[in-house]
């Protein structure tokens, strides 16, 4: 059976809409659509992020270290980018990825006494590196009533107090037909990745990731399955994965390694979803579902949640399983 990644789009949203389907292609010499090749779609970054922490009792512990898109002591619901630990010996070393409109991140070191250093560091290079040995940086932070002065001082920051930036939620939008635009109405599959989240040990090397899946529209008529291929994993680097239930995974398209529950005879670790998106929605035919205002089909999302437990042996950043690493994929037959 022939594979293909077919096109697709991200958005970031924190909400969905229902699509409207076309229900014939769109075949105009005078509108055509022409994209310029090296046109960037993405709303998002990766930046490589290194804390150095500040120190106390000889390095005798480990230290949190906690990274938000704004400034966790004024707002509670702040977005939590990465966490992990750090010691004298061990810099914190991650890749974040942020929305490209994100001009600073805020870094946080927590002491083993429970206090905290906060500290804002702008977004516009690719490779960060923030140093709280840096006394400067200990004295203007470590007093909530400090941290309010410094970084609302000129009131430009006051906006953000009732804003809440919650982009975690990755909406892909699929074209079945490409490379033919055929009707180029990116509903032909729609799905949310959202939740992603990872359980690190104490070198910060990553040990599991869980994510949340949400199959949301089908507005094709074709058969189509969906997966993810995780472009910096091999295959083996990989344990074991996890479901809180399995949602029409069949084996007609992706064989799976009983092993460790990855597609068999591949060299990256690609994580079966499900082999067709009708039948995953609970749809009565295969026909276009959730994209017509007033017909097709009609059914709730599907929500699907997995771990993937990764070897012991393994040494896996978080750069190898960044956005960019989650390689969404969809197979038309």
């Amino acid at each position: 059976m022939l594979k293909f990644k077919t096109l697709s789009y991200l958005f970031i949203l924190p909400f969905i809409f229902i699509l409207s389907g076309c229900e014939k292609e769109i075949n105009d010499s005078d509108n055509t659509v022409r994209i310029p090749p090296d046109f960037d779609y993405s709303l998002t970054k990766d930046i490589d992020i290194t804390v150095k922490v500040d120190h106390e009792n000889d390095g005798k512990y480990y230290y949190k270290v906690e990274i938000f898109d704004s400034i966790p002591i004024i707002n509670p619901e702040a977005n939590l980018i990465s966490k992990g630990i750090a010691n004298p010996e061990q810099d914190y070393e991650a890749t974040a990825t942020i929305l490209k409109t994100n001009t600073y991140i805020y870094i946080r070191q927590t002491y083993p006494d429970g206090q905290s250093v906060t500290k804002k560091a702008e977004t516009s290079e690719d490779k960060i590196l923030v140093n709280f040995e840096e006394t400067s940086v200990k004295s203007i932070t470590k007093s909530s009533s400090n941290v309010y002065s410094e970084m609302f001082k000129d009131g430009k920051y006051s906006s953000w107090l009732s804003t809440n930036n919650s982009y975690n939620v990755y909406t892909y939008l699929f074209e079945d037909c490409w490379p033919n635009l055929g009707d180029y109405d990116m509903n032909d599959l729609v799905m949310d990745i959202q939740n992603i989240s990872y359980s690190k040990n104490t070198k910060n090397y990553i040990e599991s990731m869980t994510i949340t899946v949400v199959l949301r529209a089908d507005g094709g008529v074709y058969k189509l399955a969906g997966a993810i291929q995780l472009d910096g994993i091999e295959s083996g680097d990989v344990s074991s994965i996890s479901r809180e239930s399995e949602v029409n995974l069949t084996g007609e398209v992706f064989k799976r390694d009983p092993k460790n529950g990855t597609e068999s005879k591949q060299k990256h670790a690609v994580i079966p979803l499900f082999d067709e998106a009708h039948a995953a929605l609970g749809a009565s035919s295969q026909s276009m579902t959730n994209t017509i205002k007033d017909g097709g089909n009609k059914t709730a999302s599907k929500t699907i949640n997995l771990t993937i437990n990764f070897n012991d042996k393994t040494n896996i950043t978080s750069s190898e399983l960044s956005l960019k690493k989650l390689n969404v994929f969809i197979v038309g037959y």
